[in-house]
């Protein structure tokens, strides 16, 4: 795929509720694009009103699975990570705690998938709260499941929630000289996260997921990450968030098919935009302690 050596380090197989991807197909393909290593993170996401059970991981196979996995496949040149993405929830805190303690994870990922009960995945999200409000609701919720449960290694996916407005409003386009929108309206929030993170040592992630959805930028959107930058911030980790094998390492460093033809002047393939941002490197983490990989 690239001379870089690349890391996926975000996600799912067959054992979350939202993929039917067979892992070893998911460590095959990984193989075949010329990955150094992947780490696995499937859902884990209590207390999932809107379909309950449906991230409820079984935590004792897909162990199992992942352990078969690093014994089949583990070499000098290619590594599997064991990995979880926990969804967020300030009165999840103890629980996951008790979690963490209890399994020896490689990553963790602290994602907010849920707010005051609803996941932006779904249209009654908006319905319910509109845009602004929703939007707000989202950063403040994410700020709030940080300092309730500050035990992850990396942020997942900030601005997830931008990935599902659809159609998508005119002001979260770009505008005509190049610059996004998206998050103008919320940088105090935004930048109230960012320095959270900054300040408990935890990363952000660079999620290319939203590249699935037809985005123009990645998660969170390129103004959000230089101003991470900006801030002082320097722990990035990577990851496509692919559901499928064709997903694995979505944008890292080519343009993804399905990109909006008329913006394709616009994008910067991940790794680019970490180095045109000032990152000289990226982290994976291996029994729950960080290194970093040069770009």
């Amino acid at each position: 795929m690239n001379a870089e050596i690349l890391y996926d380090c975000h996600m799912h197989t067959s054992f979350s509720g939202d993929s039917e991807a067979p892992m070893e197909e998911m460590v095959r393909t990984a193989r075949k694009k010329g990955l150094a290593g992947i780490t696995f993170t499937d859902h884990l996401d209590w207390d999932y009103h809107e379909k309950p059970g449906l991230f409820d991981l079984d935590l004792k196979s897909y162990t199992e699975s992942v352990r078969a996995m690093q014994a089949k496949y583990n070499d000098d040149g290619f590594h599997i990570y064991y990995g979880i993405e926990l969804g967020l929830q300030p009165h999840l805190a103890e629980r996951h705690a008790r979690l963490l303690a209890r399994y020896p994870f490689d990553y963790v990922i602290g994602s907010t998938h849920v707010v005051d009960g609803y996941d932006p995945y779904y249209p009654l999200y908006f319905e319910k709260f509109g845009v602004q409000e929703g939007l707000r609701r989202y950063y403040r919720m994410i700020l709030e499941n940080i300092r309730a449960f500050p035990l992850f290694d990396s942020l997942g996916h900030l601005d997830y929630i931008l990935r599902y407005l659809s159609p998508l409003p005119e002001e979260l386009t770009y505008k005509p000289d190049g610059s996004p929108y998206g998050n103008a309206d919320f940088m105090a929030e935004i930048d109230a996260i960012l320095l959270e993170l900054i300040s408990r040592g935890i990363a952000l992630e660079l999620n290319t997921g939203s590249y699935r959805k037809g985005r123009l930028d990645p998660n969170p959107e390129r103004m959000v990450l230089k101003r991470y930058y900006e801030l002082g911030g320097r722990k990035i980790t990577l990851g496509a968030d692919a559901h499928t094998p064709e997903h694995i390492a979505l944008g890292f460093t080519e343009i993804p098919a399905g990109y909006p033809l008329n913006q394709k002047e616009h994008f910067s393939s991940a790794l680019s935009l970490l180095k045109e941002t000032g990152f000289d490197s990226y982290l994976i983490f291996d029994g729950r302690k960080p290194r970093k990989i040069h770009l």
